[in-house]
């Protein structure tokens, strides 16, 4: 390899708070590869960054791309979220020996201007069935979707993905073949914390999403014993979010507590002082039950028991490596049954079983398989 290889890297989110963009770049940054950027705001680990154009929130742009979308126009609805037009002009002409695109949006951006690069797509989640729990964007969004994929796919040269599960439909409803690449954090020297006598605490981070079906979760501690509490950093990301936050606040009974959101690179130590970390996302949605988040692994680098709903991906890695609870049936039922089983000394041996897969899943394995396939694509 050649220290003077340039790699681009495209996602049209902000850098220094997008996890798994930030691990791409320290990971070819350290390989001695010169990598660019696109996107809002840059990492601050690469020195060149390309900003991505304001997005308009103009209500008229709004119902324009959302007709576009419909109506098979799918450049223009594109362009009418990110005017991408001038940037695909000055990167054109520039000489890059990869493009790797996170995300289904910068596709066509990134078949544009990657000339005869190679190009490795970062898929992330599996995009058509993002949001078919909302018939909205079933009906103006998911042809779209299933357009803009379907025309990049004989352009991608290698792929990722987060699971084995959203690897197969690629393969079986696109003919892409996808590597799992899981969204494993930085390794946090870390020892379990001790579990506090009569006390298990449960912690769950991440958005204020609906979809996401959290007032189950708080369901779920009213049929718990006085051992439990539930503990919440919940991010609220536009007006949506923070309806849903405010909805959340009033259900909540004292054990419930509220804790405002911590920076990504301190959540890891900020919940090692809980016991297990817990995620009950209804698994009617392809995108949560097929998932694997950084929540789920900063769970285990914190050195904490899981306890998942009945979501196949999670549930399986969890019975693989002994880390927790998986519910036994829908809704909250299978699981409280199996959290009222639980003691203290249960507890104890499943974060001591987090302690033991956190030596082996952490952003060491990230780099090195991304290194990997980088070097092979440029063989």
């Amino acid at each position: 390899m050649s220290k003077s290889e340039k790699i681009l890297i495209i996602s049209f989110t902000d850098h220094n708070t997008d996890p798994r963009v930030r691990k791409q770049v320290k990971a070819l940054t350290a390989e001695g590869y010169e990598v660019h950027t696109v996107g809002k705001l840059p990492s601050g680990i690469n020195r060149v960054h390309f900003s991505l154009p304001a997005k308009s929130y103009a209500p008229w742009k709004i119902l324009a791309r959302t007709a576009a979308a419909r109506l098979g126009f799918d450049r223009w609805s594109l362009l009418l979220r990110y005017d991408t037009r001038a940037l695909e002009k000055q990167l054109s002409s520039a000489s890059y020996a990869l493009v790797l695109c996170n995300d289904l949006e910068p596709l066509p951006f990134a078949r544009k201007i990657k000339g005869a690069a190679p190009l490795l797509w970062d898929a992330h989640e599996y995009y058509p069935g993002e949001m078919d729990h909302d018939w909205r964007w079933r009906f103006f969004y998911k042809q779209h979707v299933v357009r803009v994929l379907r025309r990049a796919v004989p352009h991608i040269d290698a792929a990722f993905t987060v699971s084995p599960e959203i690897a197969g439909l690629y393969a079986s409803e696109y003919g892409l073949r996808c590597e799992v690449l899981m969204n494993l954090p930085d390794y946090a020297e870390l020892s379990p914390s001790p579990v506090l006598p009569g006390k298990i605490r449960l912690v769950h981070h991440g958005n204020a999403d609906a979809a996401r079906r959290l007032d189950e979760m708080i369901g779920l501690l009213g049929e718990l014993d006085d051992r439990y509490e539930l503990h919440l950093y919940l991010t609220r990301n536009g007006p949506s979010q923070q309806a849903e936050y405010t909805r959340l606040l009033a259900l909540a009974s004292n054990r419930v507590v509220f804790h405002e959101p911590v920076k990504p690179h301190e959540i890891v130590a900020e919940i090692n002082r809980y016991d297990l970390g817990i995620i009950t996302y209804p698994n009617d949605i392809p995108e949560l039950n097929f998932c694997m988040p950084n929540k789920f692994f900063e769970f285990i680098q914190a050195r904490l028991g899981i306890v998942v709903g009945q979501l196949e991906t999670m549930a399986n890695f969890t019975r693989t490596h002994g880390l927790g609870l998986v519910s036994s049936g829908e809704g909250t039922s299978g699981l409280s049954h199996a959290l009222h089983a639980l003691d203290s000394a249960e507890v104890e041996k499943l974060k001591v079983a987090a302690d033991r897969v956190a030596r082996q899943y952490h952003a060491g394995l990230f780099s090195s398989m991304l290194a990997e396939k980088v070097r092979n694509l440029l063989a």
